[in-house]
């Protein structure tokens, strides 16, 4: 006789707990619950409109990170090339009795510090919405009752911790996603190595700068189509992870309406 197959993976009412479920593998039950039926406290209709309104959170994060990419390598090639270049100048400038020595600080510095001012308040705007988003996710998946590993105030404090960030913000998305096989694999770690690259974007910049100082201006189209290239994939791969997480959450607050309406769902498997 021919053993009757187990059931295919998914959320199952618990064996030990009616009133929550428990992941299935396919073979045997794993440590990830969740809450069967929302509490009546949770308003599900608000914390729709919540996942919408962070979703536009880190739309704005993302397409700015694309834009900052481009805009800091931009002006880091025109600053750097130029201060040598006029560093150069005031070098091989000869005295004599007619002509002045151009002083260093006729250095156009003014130019350049209204472009870093406007550049780092943009930043900031990015940076804050970036907090915010993976804040609120980590919050709404804390209240759909996903298990994490952290709780929503590291969305904020992961990205702040030095060295420390290189790691902990990939982890707090990670806790964004239902429990399963992949949570969230493959957007979660596509964006993370598109963000950590883009934190070297610049080096290639610097190099061009430094080697070619006497006219950086010629390889700006160079530095242009480089940093948009990494920028579109930073805001790609942001955007369809935002997408992603958006879809589980709306899906999961789904199925807790449904449950409240018709809290039935098929019989557990029995592990074998």
């Amino acid at each position: 006789m021919s053993s009757t197959p187990p059931p295919p993976q998914g959320w199952y009412p618990d064996p030990q707990q009616p009133s929550q479920l428990r992941y299935w593998d396919g073979s045997t039950w794993t440590l990830h619950t969740y809450p069967l039926i929302a509490p009546p406290s949770l308003d599900l209709a608000s914390l729709r409109k919540k996942i919408h309104t962070t979703k536009t959170l880190g739309t704005v994060a993302m397409v700015g990170i694309a834009i900052m990419v481009i805009a800091v390598q931009v002006i880091m090639l025109e600053f750097i090339g130029s201060i040598l270049h006029f560093d150069l100048t005031l070098m091989h400038t000869a005295p004599s009795a007619h002509t002045a020595i151009p002083a260093f600080s006729a250095f156009p510095f003014f130019r350049y510090q209204l472009l870093l001012d406007l550049f780092d308040l943009v930043s900031l705007t990015v940076e804050i919405c970036l907090f915010i988003w993976l804040y609120r996710s980590m919050d709404t998946a804390a209240l759909l009752g996903y298990p994490a590993t952290f709780r929503p105030y590291w969305g904020v404090l992961s990205w702040l911790i030095p060295f420390a960030n290189f790691v902990l913000p990939y982890f707090c998305i990670q806790d964004c996603f239902r429990p399963g096989i992949h949570r969230g694999a493959p957007w979660k770690g596509l964006f993370w190595a598109a963000y950590l690259i883009q934190g070297i974007a610049a080096l290639p910049t610097v190099a061009v700068a430094l080697l070619n100082y006497r006219d950086p201006e010629r390889y700006l189209p160079f530095v242009i189509v480089e940093s948009a290239v990494i920028g579109i994939i930073v805001a790609t791969a942001g955007l369809l992870l935002i997408t992603h997480i958006t879809e589980d959450h709306l899906d999961a607050v789904a199925k807790l309406e449904a449950r409240r309406d018709s809290p039935q769902e098929p019989a557990a498997p029995q592990a074998t």
